[in-house]
C-alpha cells in the first residue's frame, strides 16, 4: 500500500463462494459451480468451510476443468480436514490475480516474485515511485524467562504475527499500549504467570487480541479491543476468539470488545430486584431493538481452565465469521470452578453474507455457552440480549446459573441443556433468573437429559420468572420427549409465569 491507504489479500468470497458438490478425499473436492480453463486457480489459497466452527485453508496444486460434465477438480497440499469434505458447503479463493478485482487488493507469487495490486481508490494508477509496505518481523517484542519488565505506553503495528509474545515469564505488565494490524494477534502469553494486561486498545487481527496457553494468574482488565477475526480462514482452526484463555486462575474483567467475529464489553454491574429486573428487560429490549444494527466466533473463551473469573464485560457482535460460538464461552476437561458474573452480552446475530456457509446451515450463536466438559461453574447476575441461539447453553453439568436477566427470540430455546454423547447433562440448578421471549413461538426452557432416579442428578429449576408475554410455550424433554404446558411445569417447582 501506499503510506496512507491500507490494503489487504485479494480474495473471492462474499457472495462470490463456490460449492462443494463431490469430494474423493481429504484433500480434493469437485465443483459444478466453479468454471474456466484448466489451471486457472492453481497456487491460489483455497478456504473451505468443513463445519460450522472449521475452516480449512489449502494451497490448490492443480485444478482442472472438464468441459463436458462442466466439472471443476482442485486437490489442496493439506491432509490437517479431520473431518472430510461435506457436500454443499462452500469455499473461496485468495491471494491469486485472478481474484484482484476490488480496490486496494492484492496478490504475491512466491514462485515468480511478482507483486500485483489494484491500487485503493485514492491512490493514482500510476505507481511509479510509491512505496510498498510489507510487514517482515514477526514479533514487535519477544520476552522469554523475563521477570518484573514493563510495557507502557507504546504502539505495535504491522507484525507478521503479533505485537508482544511473553514466554516462560513472571510479572510483566502491558499498560496503555496500542496493537493494530499484527496478521494473528496482539499479545501472546505462552506458561507464564502472574501478569497484568490493562487500559490497552487492539485492533485489526486475525487470531485474536490477547491469547494464552498454560498461564496461570494473569489478569486481563480495561482494553478496549476491536475489529477482530473478521477474514475468514485467516485463524487457525478452532480459534479466531478475541480473548482466549487456557490456564488457572485467569481474570477477564471490564473489557470493551466490539464489531468481531466475536463480542463486546462494557463495566457495568447487574443488580435488580425480580421486579426491577423485569421492566429493565421491556426497556432494555425496545432501546436495542434500534441499537443492534450497529455492529455485528465467542467473545471470550476458557478451554481447559479452572478458578477463572469473567466479570463486567460488555460483549456483543459475536459470529460474525463462523456459525457456532457464544459470547461467554468455556469448555474442556480442565475447566471447572469458573464465575461468570455482571456481564453484557448481546448482539449474537447470524453473520452477514460473508461469513460463507451453506443456506441449510442454521448460525448457532450463544450469549453465555458452558461446553463439553465444563462443570461446577457459577454464572450469575448477568444480562444476556438478543442472541440468535440460546441465551444459556450447557453441554455439561453441576452448574449454577441465578439471577441472570435474558431477553431474547431466536431459533434455540432461551435456556437450552443439551445431553451429548458420554456426557450427560446433570446436576445444574437455575435459580431466580428473568426470562423475557421477544418473538413469538419462542420455547423458553428446552433440556434433554436422562431421567435419573436420583433426584439430586436432575436439573432444577427455581424461583425463576417468565415474561411470556407471546405465550410461548415451555418445553422440556427428557428420554420420553414430554411436552409440559406452564401449569404443569409450575407444579413440579416454584418457577412464575
Amino acid at each position: 500500500s501506499s503510506s496512507s491507504s491500507s490494503s489487504s489479500a485479494a480474495s473471492i468470497s462474499s457472495s462470490n463462494y463456490y460449492i462443494v458438490s463431490e469430494s474423493t478425499s481429504r484433500s480434493s473436492i469437485s465443483s459444478t459451480s466453479l468454471t474456466g480453463p484448466s489451471g486457472f486457480w492453481q497456487g491460489a489459497l483455497a478456504r473451505v468451510r468443513i463445519f460450522q466452527w472449521y475452516i480449512l485453508t489449502g494451497q490448490v496444486t492443480s485444478h482442472t476443468y472438464n468441459q463436458q460434465t462442466n466439472i471443476s477438480t482442485i486437490d489442496l497440499s493439506t491432509d490437517s480436514d479431520p473431518y472430510g469434505f461435506q457436500l454443499g458447503w462452500p469455499f473461496f479463493f485468495e491471494n491469486h490475480v485472478h481474484a484482484v478485482d476490488l480496490p486496494g487488493e492484492w496478490a504475491y507469487d512466491t514462485t515468480s516474485k511478482i507483486f500485483t495490486i489494484l491500487p485503493p481508490a485514492n491512490v493514482p494508477s500510476d505507481l511509479s515511485g510509491a512505496q510498498v509496505e510489507v510487514a517482515i518481523t514477526q514479533y514487535g517484542f519477544k520476552l522469554y524467562r523475563s521477570s518484573y519488565v514493563t510495557f507502557n505506553d507504546l504502539h505495535f503495528v504491522g507484525q507478521s504475527i503479533g505485537g508482544v509474545e511473553i514466554s516462560n515469564s513472571d510479572h510483566v505488565i502491558v499498560t496503555g499500549c496500542t496493537f493494530t494490524d499484527q496478521e494473528l494477534v496482539g499479545i501472546n502469553f505462552d506458561t507464564s504467570t502472574d501478569s497484568f494486561v490493562h487500559s490497552s486498545t487492539f485492533a485489526n487481527m486475525q487470531n485474536g487480541a490477547i491469547r494464552g496457553e498454560g498461564n496461570s494468574r494473569i489478569v486481563v482488565q480495561g482494553n478496549i479491543i476491536s475489529s477482530v477475526s473478521l477474514i475468514p480462514g485467516h485463524q487457525p482452526p478452532y480459534y479466531g476468539s478475541c480473548v482466549y484463555v487456557d490456564g488457572n486462575d485467569i481474570t477477564v474483567r471490564q473489557n470493551d470488545i466490539s464489531y468481531c467475529g466475536c463480542f463486546f464489553s462494557f463495566m457495568l454491574h447487574v443488580f435488580f430486584s425480580r421486579t426491577i429486573a423485569t421492566l429493565f428487560a421491556i426497556f432494555i429490549y425496545i432501546l436495542f431493538s434500534y441499537l443492534h444494527f450497529l455492529l455485528r466466533y465467542n467473545g471470550i473463551h476458557f478451554t481447559n481452565s479452572a478458578n477463572g473469573t469473567v466479570e463486567q464485560n460488555y460483549v456483543r457482535d459475536v459470529n460474525r465469521v463462523l456459525y457456532d460460538g457464544g459470547g461467554v464461552y468455556i469448555w474442556g476437561p480442565g475447566s471447572i470452578n469458573m464465575t461468570v458474573r455482571n456481564n453484557i452480552v448481546t448482539d449474537g446475530y447470524p453473520p452477514p453474507s460473508y461469513g460463507f456457509a451453506p443456506a441449510s446451515e442454521t448460525p448457532i450463536c450463544r450469549g453465555l455457552y458452558l461446553d463439553n466438559y465444563a462443570s461446577y461453574c457459577h454464572v450469575h447476575d448477568n444480562t444476556v440480549l438478543h442472541t440468535y441461539g440460546s441465551a444459556l447453553f450447557e453441554n455439561s453439568g453441576y452448574h449454577v446459573w441465578s439471577r441472570n436477566l435474558l431477553v431474547s427470540g431466536g431459533v434455540e430455546p432461551l435456556i437450552s441443556t443439551l445431553e451429548m454423547t458420554g456426557n450427560i447433562v446433570v446436576g445444574s440448578r437455575f435459580i431466580n433468573n428473568t426470562v423475557y421471549a421477544t418473538s413469538s413461538g419462542v420455547t423458553i426452557v428446552q433440556e434433554y437429559s436422562v431421567v435419573h432416579s436420583n433426584t439430586s442428578l436432575q436439573a432444577r429449576y427455581d424461583g425463576n420468572l417468565y415474561c411470556n408475554y407471546y405465550g410461548s410455550l415451555l418445553f422440556k424433554a427428557d428420554n420420553v420427549h414430554q411436552a409440559m404446558t406452564p401449569d404443569q411445569w409450575t407444579a413440579k417447582g416454584r418457577d412464575r409465569f
